[in-house]
């Protein structure tokens, strides 16, 4: 038995991260599952009374047509989310299915914090103050541990193969790194996701999708700016999960902007020196011979 309980706490030990992953992923898993639980009752509710209003108003004004009305309520709902000021009636679509629990999650504990994704009930602002207080710091430990793994494998790996393959002082290693390296994440964390949206959402130019990915990136959380309003269900589901994983994304990059040695060049070096600088033996930035760039890549 004891040596059965040694065996499982070094297996334990040994895949500790994966351990944290997987119950991160069920802590937010339960986040949305218990969001959905309290607030879906509570937006059928809602719906239902929109639609009544909308019944009666047409029962009441025959004159009008449905359709035109549709198109009418549509334009009014997308541009006051704008923050155009037509009517004080416009009534959200939030559903509270699961993917709409998850974008919420998400977003609380990436601190990007949207503003028309809010709890209803006095229960749901409650468990969410304390979800908050837990969730936020979990999220960025889990981030940390995950930028601890991947730093070998994105920095001291590509250094220490330009040095090696292809002939290059440290120095220019470094700096070739550092420059496809933030050339790179700005091409997948802002570039591509901008050129994606531009074909999905519909009205939207570049510089709005660019926008978009930024806000979103640097979890600013741009108020009512939201994906998915003019589309159908399923669409807009499929735009809050791409939301999602954007999100999820700039808590990685995030991570490894502010993590020491992710960004480093041998400027000044610290430690044993020879007559000629550093150590000819060096290959790679060792542990205490480096300092730090400032991240090159704002925002991320």
């Amino acid at each position: 038995m004891v040596l059965w309980v040694e065996s499982f706490q070094r297996f334990c030990q040994s895949h500790a991260f994966w351990f944290l992953l997987l119950v991160y992923v069920l802590f937010t898993i339960f986040g949305s599952l218990l969001f959905m639980a309290i607030e879906q009752p509570q937006g059928n509710q809602f719906q239902a009374q929109v639609l009544e209003v909308r019944r009666r108003f047409l029962r009441e004004n025959r004159c009008v047509q449905e359709g035109g009305l549709d198109i009418f309520l549509k334009k009014v709902y997308a541009n006051g989310y704008r923050n155009v000021a037509i009517l004080h009636a416009g009534e959200n679509k939030w559903s509270w299915d699961f993917t709409s629990s998850v974008f919420f999650v998400v977003n609380i504990l990436a601190t990007s914090g949207y503003s028309d994704s809010n709890p209803l009930t006095d229960g749901a602002k409650l468990f969410c103050v304390f979800y908050s207080l837990l969730g936020i710091p979990l999220t960025l430990f889990v981030l940390s541990c995950l930028s601890d793994l991947l730093l070998p494998v994105v920095t001291r790996g590509p250094v220490r193969h330009l040095q090696t393959h292809w002939g290059l002082p440290r120095r220019q290693a470094a700096l070739l790194h550092v420059s496809l390296l933030g050339l790179v994440m700005v091409m997948v964390l802002l570039l591509l996701p901008a050129v994606i949206l531009c074909y999905l959402v519909p009205g939207w130019i570049f510089l709005d999708a660019l926008f978009f990915c930024v806000m979103t990136l640097s979890t600013v959380g741009e108020g009512n700016y939201l994906l998915g309003r003019e589309h159908s269900e399923e669409a807009q589901e499929g735009l809050e999960f791409f939301t999602t994983c954007e999100s999820r994304r700039s808590g990685v990059g995030g991570q490894f902007d502010f993590s020491p040695g992710f960004f480093w060049c041998p400027f000044q070096t610290f430690g044993n020196r020879n007559e000629s600088g550093i150590d000819p033996n060096t290959v790679g930035p060792p542990d205490k011979l480096y300092t730090f760039l400032p991240p090159l890549v704002p925002l991320l």
